[in-house]
């Protein structure tokens, strides 16, 4: 119990300093959240009304590329661990920013792959997904000389070339 009380009031303490203008103040405090809290599935699963998701996603346009790549790593730990439905309308603005940082910058490429992998594996996300052109921008991926990027775009496009219903997207 007194772990669980720790850690509530660290993240509390982690997610009032997220406001700070200060970037170094942020990212230290992202480091926390990501390091100390998101690898206890647990915690994270009993606590989902304290992570500020929408936060997280804003931060994204943070001018900080320390700031942006923990962001990312929190939010792609945070698909694979809860309920996707739960934050279904901040999911798609997450998808968007993905597909845009996976056309602008090959830095984020990698965490922005995973998180559409993990999003596309449920309906609403692989529809929305033909609508805004994420198929080619994925498959431009694939050119990519990262060998992890290569094989995570493919399995993407596997993925929605399965179904059955988007075949005339392509």
């Amino acid at each position: 119990f007194k772990k669980f009380s720790f850690e509530c009031n660290s993240l509390e303490r982690a997610l009032l300093l997220l406001n700070s203008s200060e970037s170094d103040i942020k990212a230290k405090s992202l480091a926390f959240i990501l390091e100390e809290v998101l690898n206890e599935k647990d915690f994270v699963v009993a606590n989902l009304e304290l992570l500020p998701v929408k936060v997280l996603i804003n931060m994204l346009e943070d001018q900080s590329d320390v700031t942006k790549g923990m962001s990312l790593k929190i939010l792609d730990k945070l698909v694979g661990i809860v309920n996707a439905t739960n934050f279904c309308c901040e999911f798609e603005v997450l998808m968007l920013k993905c597909v845009a940082f996976i056309n602008n910058s090959e830095t984020f490429q990698l965490h922005c792959l995973h998180i559409l992998k993990i999003l596309l594996q449920q309906i609403p996300f692989l529809q929305q997904f033909c609508q805004i052109d994420g198929f080619s921008c994925v498959l431009r991926s694939v050119e990519n000389s990262d060998t992890e990027v290569k094989l995570l775009a493919l399995e993407i496009l596997l993925v929605v070339m399965k179904d059955t219903k988007l075949k005339n997207h392509f």
